[in-house]
């Protein structure tokens, strides 16, 4: 058993290589299969038979992605069957974050166990290397887990010290690749963070830089739990406005992709408030914006105090102050 944070092994310098590939990759590519790809590298750098990746989530541990190689589909719901008394599961499920081995020829009791004999050895393997790490505000969980089948060395501590290494990096990489892959589609959020959330706002997939953005601007919200706003599918296909925070949601598989940015201070108005600001800003009176938009100039007044509330300025001068004159008309 390795601690992932204090390997002292010397770590081969392919897997240096394989993290920056890893990265590279994540860079330019929206790849679904990244995942797929990623572990066919780790193969590359450590060497094992077969592998599974399965993400859950933080808030009630429900498996919703899982990504395999070498392994038929049905694994990951044989090896959830028997993971309450399964010896490589109990030791990942109580030391998160470290790098646990198990090895047939070495152990016994795994040998002998009545999991090893119903998902394990009907597919020959014999030695496993795996880790689940802890969610850290709110993110998903990961469990990655190498086999390597019988006949075949039992993982050795330099392969630990080489995962323990890389393990994080292929995460990351991984979480980088999906928001590439979903931004492509619609250029107008390139710049914006996002995340992936049921209706409840339980979050599945947190690009980097999102939750700090989130507890920025709701200082009460602590990170897993459900997020501060609606996620709920009528607001799909719409920009709302959270206080100074814009939010963007769409619809992703059966979930929420939300895009996140801080809202320039016309973009926390209404429509009528940006349009009764903007004549402001052109120097009309309330009076004679009443009469270019129909309304009554105790609505424009209400509105104008609307929007100084918002901006937290005082006036209609304090409006001037805070975004500006209007740009002046050019000639056509």
């Amino acid at each position: 058993m390795n601690d992932l944070a204090t390997t002292d092994t010397a770590v081969p310098s392919s897997v240096e290589a394989t993290i920056a590939a890893l990265y590279a990759r994540a860079s330019r590519t929206g790849d679904p299969g990244f995942r797929t790809w990623a572990l066919e590298q780790l193969r590359e750098a450590i060497g094992f038979d077969a592998a599974i990746w399965r993400r859950l989530t933080a808030a009630n541990h429900r498996v919703f992605a899982v990504s395999t190689l070498k392994l038929p589909a049905s694994f990951s719901a044989a090896w959830d069957r028997n993971a309450d008394h399964d010896s490589m599961a109990t030791r990942m499920r109580q030391s998160v974050d470290t790098v646990h081995t198990l090895s047939a020829e070495e152990d016994s009791e795994w040998r002998n166990s009545s999991e090893f004999h119903s998902v394990y050895a009907p597919l020959g393997i014999c030695h496993a290397l795996g880790i689940e790490t802890a969610s850290h505000d709110g993110a998903p969980i990961n469990q990655i887990m190498l086999f390597r089948k019988k006949h075949e060395p039992a993982f050795s501590p330099v392969d630990c010290s080489a995962f323990a290494r890389i393990v994080f990096h292929v995460i990351r990489a991984a979480t980088a690749a999906q928001f590439v892959a979903l931004g492509e589609p619609n250029a107008r959020f390139w710049n914006c963070l996002s995340a992936v959330a049921d209706n409840s706002g339980r979050l599945y997939e947190v690009q980097e830089g999102f939750l700090t953005l989130i507890s920025r601007h709701f200082p009460d919200w602590a990170p897993g739990q459900p997020l501060p706003f609606h996620v709920h599918h009528a607001y799909r296909g719409k920009t709302q406005t959270v206080g100074s925070l814009s939010l963007y949601t769409e619809a992703w598989n059966d979930l929420t992709l939300i895009r996140a940015w801080e809202s320039s201070p016309m973009e926390q108005l209404s429509a009528q408030e940006r349009s009764i600001v903007e004549a402001v800003r052109q120097g009309k009176t309330y009076k004679a914006i009443a009469q270019d938009m129909g309304l009554a100039p105790s609505t424009v007044s209400t509105h104008v105090y609307s929007a100084c509330a918002k901006l937290q300025v005082r006036g209609k001068n304090g409006l001037i102050d805070a975004l500006g004159p209007a740009e002046p008309a050019t000639d056509a």
